[in-house]
């Protein structure tokens, strides 16, 4: 970020991506440890919850690279304005 105005202005407008990485890092969590609990270990991991867990981590990491690109054009635009 070339000043702490655009970052102060980017990070307030994307926060809500960091609270969906983070509600989905929890869901990947509980999901991991339902199935160690229910498998009696990571050795037997369940299946259907090994594919919740990708699923899970495409979305976030599509969602953070499409919105980083987009957040990164959006605080460039910004420093050109002010």
């Amino acid at each position: 970020m070339a000043s702490d105005e655009t970052w102060g202005y980017i990070h307030a407008k994307y926060s809500w991506l960091f609270l969906l990485e983070a509600v989905i890092m929890a869901l990947m969590s509980i999901d991991l440890a339902f199935s160690c609990i229910f498998t009696k270990g990571v050795s037997a991991f369940d299946p259907t919850c090994l594919v919740i867990l990708w699923v899970l981590l495409v979305i976030m990491l599509g969602a953070t690279a499409v919105i980083g690109i987009y957040a990164n054009s959006d605080a460039n635009n910004h420093n050109k304005r002010g």
